[in-house]
């Protein structure tokens, strides 16, 4: 699977928040022209305005480049104030929901801590060819 890169990202980002360039720009404080040639690769920004535009769409910058498929992203904290929740998506959202407030569930998340790369593309994979 072939990897997003930055212009991608964000030009996803972006669109998926309805924004136009110009919008982004405004709410960056920079140029509507950088925006435009972000997306268009022609111009990369400087890593100040990279960890401006990860914190924007509060997505690391890691997925922001286009290194990694996913992101943690701020959603809540946890009703008693313990630790904050970071998810990927809302399925995850829904999972983790279920493991913290379903105990039963729990055993899942303890055995998966010291899982390595490769053995959770296995079961993600065993679990892909039990759902067709």
């Amino acid at each position: 699977m072939k990897m997003a890169t930055f212009k991608e990202r964000l030009k996803e980002l972006r669109a998926g928040k309805g924004l136009s360039q110009r919008a982004l720009a405004d709410e960056l404080h920079i140029s509507k022209s950088a925006v435009s040639m972000y997306e268009n690769g022609t111009r990369e920004p400087d890593h100040e305005t990279t960890e401006l535009i990860a914190d924007y769409f509060n997505v690391d910058i890691d997925y922001l480049l286009g290194r990694k498929d996913y992101t943690m992203q701020y959603v809540k904290v946890h009703p008693e104030g313990q630790c904050p929740q970071y998810y990927d998506n809302a399925v995850v959202q829904t999972v983790t929901d279920k493991l913290r407030t379903n105990p039963e569930y729990g055993v899942m998340f303890k055995a998966a801590a010291d899982v390595k790369p490769e053995d959770v593309d296995f079961v993600v994979k065993l679990i892909e060819k039990m759902s067709d």
